[in-house]
């Protein structure tokens, strides 16, 4: 696929350094290629935990999202005994 769109960066020159010594380290033949690889294959499966804790404690905590504040709760119900 031909490859016509730039997307430009700015970085310090140790950035720019550390990217390169990681490309040429992982067997990339171009720092482009190494950057595209980043891009395009991170797995985003730690952002999705995150968001599943977050939606977790939100949800037991009786947090109402419309009025803004925690429900009264007995302290029983947040520990499990």
């Amino acid at each position: 696929m031909a490859k016509n769109i730039r997307i430009p960066v700015r970085v310090t020159r140790s950035q720019y350094e550390r990217a390169k010594n990681d490309a040429e380290a992982k067997g990339f033949s171009t720092l482009s290629g190494y950057v595209r690889s980043l891009m395009f294959t991170n797995d985003f499966s730690v952002e999705r935990k995150i968001e599943e804790i977050h939606f977790q404690i939100i949800k037991g905590s009786g947090f109402d999202k419309r009025d803004h504040k925690l429900k009264e709760r007995p302290l029983t119900e947040y520990l499990e005994i």
